[in-house]
C-alpha cells in the first residue's frame, strides 16, 4: 500500500493504478478511494504494510481493443455511483494495453470519423 500511495500521489491526470496479476489486469486503485481508505485507517502503519491487493477494487471494467464503442459507452456508464467514471483498462490477447477514459471513450464516439 505505501508503494501505491507514492506512485497516487505523483499520477498526474490518471490519479489511479492498475493492478496486474502477470500481465493481466485484476484490480485498479483509485486516488481517491485510497485516500478515502488512509483517512479511515487508525493504525497507519499496519495499514500501510498490507498488499496493495487488500485495498484494490476488483470490479475494473476491462475491454479487449477493438471493443464496440457504442457497448463500451454502455457497460462503462452501468456501473455504480462513483466507478461510473473509473478509467477502461484495455487489453489485448488477454494482456494490459492500456486505460482509456470514459471522457475520451465519449469524444471519440462524439467524432464524426467515428
Amino acid at each position: 500500500v505505501s508503494d501505491a500511495l507514492l506512485c497516487l500521489r505523483d499520477s498526474g491526470e490518471w490519479a489511479c493504478l492498475v493492478v496486474l496479476d502477470g500481465l493481466s489486469p485484476v484490480g485498479m486503485v483509485t486516488k481517491v478511494r485510497m485516500d478515502e481508505i488512509v483517512r479511515r485507517e487508525t493504525d497507519k502503519a499496519l495499514f500501510l504494510d498490507r498488499p496493495v491487493a487488500a485495498v484494490m477494487d476488483k470490479e475494473l471494467l476491462v475491454l479487449s481493443v477493438g471493443y464496440n464503442l457504442d457497448e463500451a459507452a454502455k457497460r462503462a456508464l452501468a456501473r455504480e455511483g462513483s466507478y461510473t467514471f473509473d478509467p477502461i483498462a484495455v487489453t489485448r490477447n488477454g494482456e494490459f494495453a492500456g486505460l482509456v477514459s470514459v471522457r475520451c471513450l465519449m469524444q471519440r464516439m462524439l467524432s464524426p470519423d467515428k
